[in-house]
């Protein structure tokens, strides 16, 4: 007879031996990374850093390996997909930070898998390159920045023989800081705009340094920030350097809205207008249609329906300093080819691409900007006229002068129009509405005698005018007829600023806030 107590006696050692094998605790491993980063809070294919797995001393790992690496908080995984039939990705596992790729990852929600790792000797055995993310699914924080984490899984066969803890390898941040608007100037549609000095100017700058990237080889050391993969894989996935786009609104038909075609910072970083949002960069032209910019050289925006959008992408970066560009826009329209509006053109700044498979690519994040740019005014001056009367043996004699032509030409604002006034009164024996005088020629004078207009009235007016540098004048007499004495008075018009125009004749350039002219009276 068998003696089952023996038997089971001889074989615990053994199985408790064996359970020690394939049980046994994981090796703690942990990463090493350059600092973490910053990464775009926009951006939907951040570049998570190069990070390397370093092992305890004397650790020997089998060949070959697996390994799993979990991205938290969960986000989507944005590798560029290199092989369609196997999933095999741009995200790579190597052996040295510049060695050739031995494992292409594939993507399972927020983890990559790397199968068939053959590991380095010694106590760094594998790299891990070019995962990307859709930052814009982590939420901006108002404080300390949420962070990337990363956890990594190395087994061989159904075992895990080693782990790296959740270790913060990145912190998500705007990469665009707000955007600016200066120099903004309304336009008279009677003057129209010429292109020799901007409308207003945007001012664009990255949040931190590095933000904005330029397109160039994978390298391990790059010279500039880079948009590129940091470790060569089949291709190169990214499709450009780092775009920002200008969207104009609101752009008056007749209206031509000039950008320079490239801008430098003062830093020496630069950007230039590429022709499409998508796709490779192509430089625009500079225009040489009459009326284009001649300060600088400068593209069109293509406008439809009133709006349009310049583009431009980044050639030359900055990793240690804020690049900020200042992209002064032109507005070119003849006089009179406008329709006048009271809702200002707009300009809203963001990262580019928006919504498409390019390498890098972006979500309209809380770090795009509207900014409020210029209008194209109605022409007028407002005349008031304090006191008139055609009462008791009064009357008062009336005068507006239309003197947009001088001596100085369109340098000092003026340019000849004709226009009606519209003359409004307010006080005892008022008419019953207003009273609309001729056209008056540009260069000429309107008169007229209170008492053929408004007999029996006493009170003020004012007289709104369809044309710039309107001036009045009134004379207050009771003098009934020549030779007779009496009392007789005159002053000049006071101009009521026009809050729609910042320009007028009496700056050079014109730039005058808030009025079209104001001479004190």
């Amino acid at each position: 007879m068998v003696n089952f107590k023996k038997v089971l006696g001889l074989a615990a050692p053994a199985l408790v031996f064996a359970g020690m094998a394939f049980g046994q605790t994981p090796v703690a491993c942990t990463l090493v990374s350059p600092a973490a980063p910053y990464i775009r809070a926009e951006g939907t294919t951040e570049l998570l850093p190069q990070i390397q797995v370093l092992c305890p001393t004397g650790t020997v790992l089998p060949s070959p390996l697996n390994a799993q690496v979990f991205v938290t908080p969960v986000v989507g995984i944005t590798s560029l997909v290199l092989n369609t039939t196997t999933g095999a990705t741009e995200a790579a596992a190597s052996a040295t930070t510049a060695g050739p790729a031995i494992a292409q990852g594939a993507v399972t929600g927020n983890a990559v898998t790397f199968s068939g790792i053959t590991p380095a000797s010694g106590t760094a055995p594998f790299v891990i390159s070019n995962i990307r993310i859709n930052a814009s699914q982590i939420p901006v924080a108002t404080g300390i920045p949420n962070a990337v984490n990363v956890s990594v899984f190395i087994t061989s066969g159904n075992s895990v023989v080693a782990t790296v803890a959740a270790t913060p390898i990145a912190y998500v941040v705007p990469g665009l800081a707000a955007s600016k608007i200066s120099g903004v100037s309304g336009v008279p549609v009677c003057n129209g705009s010429l292109a020799n000095s901007p409308g207003f100017t945007v001012t664009i700058a990255d949040f931190f340094p590095g933000a904005f990237k330029i397109m160039g080889a994978p390298s391990s050391a790059p010279a500039m920030p880079q948009e590129s993969s940091s470790l060569l894989v089949g291709s190169n996935a990214v499709n450009s350097g780092t775009r920002i786009k200008l969207v104009f609104s609101g752009v008056p038909s007749g209206a031509t809205v000039y950008v320079p075609t490239s801008v430098v910072a003062s830093d020496g970083s630069k950007i230039a207008l590429t022709a499409s949002e998508t796709g490779a960069f192509s430089q625009v032209a500079n225009s040489t249609a009459t009326g284009a910019p001649t300060s600088q050289g400068a593209g069109a925006v293509t406008i439809t329906g009133g709006t349009g959008q310049a583009v431009y992408e980044v050639l030359v970066a900055n990793s240690t300093t804020i690049d900020t560009y200042s992209v002064p826009v032109f507005l070119v329209a003849a006089s009179n080819s406008v329709p006048p509006s009271t809702t200002p053109m707009s300009v809203a700044v963001s990262f580019a691409p928006i919504g498409s498979t390019n390498i890098p690519n972006f979500v309209v994040g809380s770090s795009t900007t509207s900014l409020t740019g210029s209008a194209f005014s109605v022409c007028a001056t407002n005349l008031l006229y304090p006191y008139i009367t055609n009462l008791s043996g009064y009357d008062t004699g009336l005068a507006i002068a239309n003197t947009s032509t001088d001596p100085f030409g369109s340098k000092l604002g003026a340019v000849p129009q004709a226009g009606n006034c519209t003359l409004n009164f307010y006080g005892a024996g008022a008419p019953s509405g207003p009273v609309t005088s001729p056209s008056i020629p540009s260069g000429t004078v309107f008169t007229q005698i209170l008492s053929n207009i408004a007999p029996g009235f006493q009170g003020y007016m004012i007289a709104q005018c369809d044309f710039l540098f309107a001036h009045g004048y009134a004379f207050i007499t009771n003098m009934v007829s020549a030779g007779t004495s009496g009392v007789a008075e005159g002053y000049l018009a006071g101009i009521i600023p026009d809050v729609n125009l910042t320009s007028g004749r009496k700056a050079s350039p014109p730039t005058v806030a808030g009025a079209g002219e104001s001479l004190g009276n």
